[in-house]
Order: C-alpha cells, then structure tokens, then sequence
C-alpha cells in the first residue's frame, strides 16, 4: 500500500492547486457573474474529477477496491455518486461501486451523462471569464492539475497504461473539461463583448 499511498499524496498535492486557483478566480469572477459561488465550483470541480477517474477506472473493467478508494477520498466538496444519488434516488456507494455488474455500472453512466455535460458548462463558464478577464490560463492551470492527478491515479490502476484506459482518460478529458471549456469560452466572451 505504500505506493499507493505515495501516489495518492502527490495526487491531493495538484487538487489542493486545482482548489487555489478556484479561490483566486472566485474574486475577478463575482464582479462580472454576482451568482458564483466559490462552493459550487469547487463542488462541481470534484464532481467532474470523479466521473474522469471512475471512466479511466472501469475501461477495462478491472475496477478494483484500491481504485474506487482513491476516487473516493480525492475530493474535498462534492462526490459524483451522492450527486447522481440524490438527483435519481439510486444508491450507488464508493465501498460497493468496484463490486458492481458491468449492466449496473453502464446504467450509472447512463444516469451521469444525461446531467454531467451541463454541469461541466456551467463549471467551466467562470473559468472561462478568468481566462478573459485575468491575464493567466486557467485552462491550462486545471489541466494541469488534472494531468498530475490523472499520472497519480496510474500508479494506483495498474493497468491505466492499457489502450482502453488510455483512451478513456482522453475521451473523458475531452467530454468533462475540454469541450465544455470551449463552449463557456465562447458564452464568455459574448457575455463580455455586450457589457462594454
């Protein structure tokens, strides 16, 4: 368990920075979107982390007990399977979640997608404005430390250098964060060209 412990402190040391730059962005943001809150990014933030981390997890399906672990306790704000619990009354919880049937895991899926990719927008937006009205990359910053959590995970998820978790991290990277970055980059910017 030692490597795994090691991994996951390097893992909590880039989601502590992931948290900073939410608190930076929270003041510059508010001025230009009064309805921010900081608690509701950073909710949002650890919701979306999960959902790529369980994706990579279960690509070949070999979720095991030390992975649904990990996933777990890497957040501080919000948990991806309280949400879709309390959103569709399902029951879906971190020390059974590794256990389930591959149909049971597809429907939580099924569950998830059908609320993440707003949830992602709407996250992404106030990076967005950041971006444009603070002169440094949020985008590259969260990608980073997504990045760095992601190469932690690996040392957990033996097998996350298999092609299908390979694919998965960046099929889910694109879903969860690159996408929906472009998309509130673009709402952003409109926003901002009429209040001049």
């Amino acid at each position: 368990m030692g490597l795994a412990q090691s991994a996951f402190d390097n893992a909590v040391k880039h989601y502590n920075v992931a948290i900073d730059h939410l608190e930076t962005i929270g003041s510059a943001v508010s001025s230009v979107k009064p309805d921010y809150s900081l608690n509701e990014a950073k909710r949002q933030f650890d919701i979306i982390l999960q959902t790529i981390l369980v994706r990579a997890a279960t690509a070949d399906s070999l979720f095991e007990q030390v992975e649904a672990s990990f996933i777990d306790k890497i957040t501080d704000y919000g948990d991806v399977l309280n949400w879709i619990n309390q959103k569709f009354g399902t029951t879906f919880e971190w020390d059974k979640f590794y256990m389930l049937k591959e149909s049971d895991v597809d429907h939580f899926f099924d569950l998830l997608d059908s609320e993440l990719v707003k949830l992602a927008v709407d996250f992404c937006v106030p990076l967005a404005i950041a971006d444009v009205v603070i002169e440094f990359d949020y985008y590259e910053a969260f990608s980073n430390s997504l990045v760095g959590i992601l190469g932690s995970f690996a040392y957990v998820d033996a097998d996350i250098n298999s092609e299908p978790e390979k694919w998965a991290l960046a099929k889910n990277m694109a879903k969860y964060f690159a996408d929906p970055y472009t998309s509130a980059l673009e709402l952003a910017n409109k926003a901002l060209s009429k209040m001049k």
